[in-house]
């Protein structure tokens, strides 16, 4: 029957050939398992949520509304400095 088959039956034939060399199927490669993501999002995952839970919020808007202040004055000196260089320039 198939010289391939391991199990060469009279009563059972293989519902597809077997990959040849030659074929499209035999060319295809399988990708290895990747689970990194998973296992990222997971991590993730479960730190935010075990840490919403103890946070004082109120500490946490005092932290932000401190970083916007601070972002805010660092974009004011660096475009209040860039306007006086270019001032100078001219």
């Amino acid at each position: 029957m198939h010289g391939t088959w391991l199990c060469s039956s009279a009563c059972w034939t293989p519902s597809r050939p077997a990959n040849r060399a030659g074929s499209p199927r035999a060319k295809r490669r399988s990708r290895p398992m990747n689970s990194h993501g998973k296992v990222l999002a997971g991590i993730m995952g479960g730190t935010l949520l075990s840490a919403s839970a103890f946070p004082p919020w109120a500490d946490v808007l005092h932290t932000a509304m401190l970083a916007a202040v601070g972002a805010t004055v660092s974009f004011l000196t660096a475009w209040l400095l860039q306007h006086i260089v270019r001032r100078r320039r001219r």
